[in-house]
């Protein structure tokens, strides 16, 4: 599933290509794929023009001329690509969901292999009674750290557990949280309880550092994730633990560890992260 540094990798891309810009038509090929009927979904962003592009944890959000806002969810296989190339468009026709024509003849496509994303529209009244945008969490690039540390004290979960939810952090997934635990040096299953406040100035370090390095590297392509011009991340090339089982930990050389935790596989060093 796209995180945070994929999310916001499409969102840059996207900023650069499309605000301002209007959309003339839109093309709905899987009705499952919106929250909303689909007579209402395309009535209310035809002829509107695009004037803010942001995320929200892993949620893709478009502000319309309107103040209705567009918003996308990737889940698993989704893909938002800007189709200016015949080799992008062709790669994701196949499994289209949703297709937005700009004006000047540009199209923007929704794709979703496993039909697990979505797509919803919302004014400003609905979006505020949107389950899933009331529960998020804090942004992890701008949370200070005495606001981590008041997440920290609202539960004693094991700290693996606590990046994944939602409602404390958004947009961390399993792959940034094994990153950022095993470069702070915590083990997986420590409580949150149990952390020292160095050890939770470390975390949020780490966590910050590893983002921010996912993003200046475009994201990280395991499978199916690309960026809004098709193109695939880098940051898997620089995985300390992240999809290395079974491979020797690159700062001491321990054989990395596998468990599921949180209902995931975690992957970490039993030697660095003690």
């Amino acid at each position: 599933m796209p995180e945070l540094p994929e999310v916001e990798t499409i969102i840059r891309g996207l900023n650069k290509k499309l605000l301002g810009k209007k959309i003339a038509t839109v093309c709905v090929y899987e009705e499952k794929s919106l929250l909303q009927k689909k007579d209402f979904f395309i009535k209310n962003i035809e002829n509107n023009s695009i004037t803010k592009i942001f995320r929200r944890g892993k949620l893709i959000i478009f502000e319309l001329s309107n103040e209705m806002t567009l918003l996308f969810h990737l889940k698993m296989t989704g893909r938002i690509v800007i189709t200016e190339d015949i080799s992008i468009q062709k790669e994701n026709t196949q499994h289209a969901r949703i297709k937005f024509i700009l004006e000047d003849a540009q199209e923007l496509l929704f794709s979703d292999q496993r039909k697990f994303g979505y797509a919803g529209l919302f004014t400003r009244e609905t979006l505020k009674d949107f389950s899933f945008l009331k529960t998020l969490g804090k942004e992890p690039l701008t949370i200070s750290l005495t606001e981590f540390n008041d997440c920290l004290k609202k539960t004693n979960t094991g700290i693996k557990n606590f990046l994944l939810s939602q409602k404390y952090l958004a947009g961390i997934g399993n792959i940034y949280a094994d990153e950022s635990l095993f470069h702070a040096k915590i083990h997986p299953n420590r409580k949150t309880a149990e952390l020292s406040s160095e050890e939770k100035e470390a975390l949020l370090s780490s966590i910050q550092k590893v983002l921010l390095k996912a993003i200046a590297e475009n994201g990280s392509s395991i499978r199916d994730y690309r960026d809004s011009g098709g193109n695939v991340g880098a940051f898997q090339n620089f995985f300390y633990v992240y999809a290395r089982k079974n491979e020797s930990c690159k700062v001491c050389t321990t054989m990395l560890s596998t468990e599921k935790i949180a209902g995931r596989t975690s992957t970490f060093c039993p030697t660095c992260q003690k």
